[in-house]
Parts: C-alpha cells; sequence; structure tokens
C-alpha cells in the first residue's frame, strides 16, 4: 500500500496538480498518524517475519513523510510548516524514548539513525527529482 501511495505520489512530478494548502493539511495529518501509530502500546505491524523488517516499514513511512514535505513546502516555508518539520526531525527519538517504557516495545537507537538516513535519501531524491 505505501509503494502505491509512494508511485502515485512520484507520477505527479512538478505538475501541483492538487494546491500546496491541500499538502501540507496532508503532510500535518500523515506526521500525527505516524506519531501516533509509533508510540501506540502494541506494535500496529508484526514485523517479525525475517530480520530487517521493521527497518523496511521504517524507509517506507519517513520517505513517504519526505515525500509528503516536498510536496507541501512547495518552495515556501510558512511558520507552521517549519514548527511541524521540526516535530518531523525529532520524532524518531521521542518515539524510540516513549516506546522504552512499553513492555510490547523496545527502544532501538538504530531505528531513529535508519530513519535519519531515510530523510536524507528521500530529500536528495526529490531535489534531483525537481
Amino acid at each position: 500500500m505505501c509503494i502505491e501511495i509512494v508511485i502515485i505520489l512520484l507520477s505527479l512530478k512538478g505538475e501541483m496538480v492538487l494546491s500546496a494548502k491541500f499538502w501540507r493539511y496532508l503532510f500535518i495529518l500523515y506526521v500525527a498518524l505516524l506519531f501516533i501509530l509509533s508510540v501506540w502500546s502494541k506494535p500496529v505491524v508484526d514485523y517479525n517475519k525475517f530480520p530487517g523488517e521493521d527497518k523496511l516499514i521504517h524507509f517506507g513511512a519517513y520517505f513517504l513523510g519526505t515525500i509528503l514535505f516536498e510536496r507541501a513546502r512547495n518552495g515556501k516555508m510558512n511558520k507552521l510548516l517549519r514548527v511541524i518539520i521540526v516535530f518531523f526531525i525529532i520524532m524518531p527519538i521521542i518515539t524510540e524514548l516513549i516506546q522504552s517504557f512499553y513492555p510490547d516495545r523496545e527502544m532501538n537507537l538504530l531505528d531513529a539513525l535508519s530513519v535519519y538516513a531515510v530523510i536524507i535519501v528521500g530529500w536528495f531524491f526529490m531535489k534531483k527529482k525537481a
């Protein structure tokens, strides 16, 4: 599902088929949903099928977030978008710390580091695409 969303978002290329306001609201909702799912007491997705599966899930989720951010930004940054992107950037550390308090979750700083790598890869990908 996440792959299909990324493909659709990328296929829009440089055209702003939808307004920047739409992308801003979508990005804000996405970050809120991502945060809620990340700090849920039990993992929403069972990622014990193969080693590193959780890293792939992090990759897809934050790569999509980076694409949404670039669409929302549309060359400009307003005050609300600045606040949300700062939260998006510190969110991996916050969620890992919160997860350490749940018995069904575990804190893993490698997850946070992998997310930062994904944000950087996504940002370069979108810059190259533009």
